[in-house]
């Protein structure tokens, strides 16, 4: 889980760049305000997770919502990102706590609740350049 978010946060500038380039050409502009609010929320879920918190409704929802419910075309570029976060958001928190922990017997956790982050790591791998085209 700390992967994905730290991959987000070291590649953010350069997302920032296509973001904006992807909503020049659909004519809409992202204001400074809406590059700010993005920022802030990638580093205060950086940080969260750094600080060994868990992905909860106190660290992950401003992450999702800053990113799938402000920018509808970062939530297509990401879908499989951000639902796989719908899916850790919705988990029982007697589960969450043992996905959390890394040394933890995660065979006692139903395996709809296990999350492929190898995929999510690779959904962030897009090719920018080609979408913005």
């Amino acid at each position: 889980m700390k992967n994905i978010f730290s991959l987000i946060g070291r590649r953010q500038s350069e997302l920032l760049f296509y973001v904006r380039l992807l909503f020049a050409r659909k004519g809409r502009k992202i204001t400074q305000k809406d590059i700010a609010n993005m920022a802030a929320t990638t580093q205060r879920t950086v940080s969260n997770i750094e600080a060994g918190e868990c992905i909860n409704s106190k660290s992950a929802p401003h992450m999702f919502e800053a990113y799938a419910l402000y920018w509808p075309e970062i939530r297509e570029l990401f879908g499989e990102l951000f639902y796989m976060l719908q899916n850790i958001l919705s988990i029982p928190a007697k589960y969450k706590a043992i996905l959390c922990d890394e040394g933890a017997n995660r065979s006692r956790v139903p395996q709809k609740y296990i999350i492929d982050f190898d995929k999510a790591e690779q959904a962030l791998a897009i090719d920018f350049k080609a979408i913005t085209a």
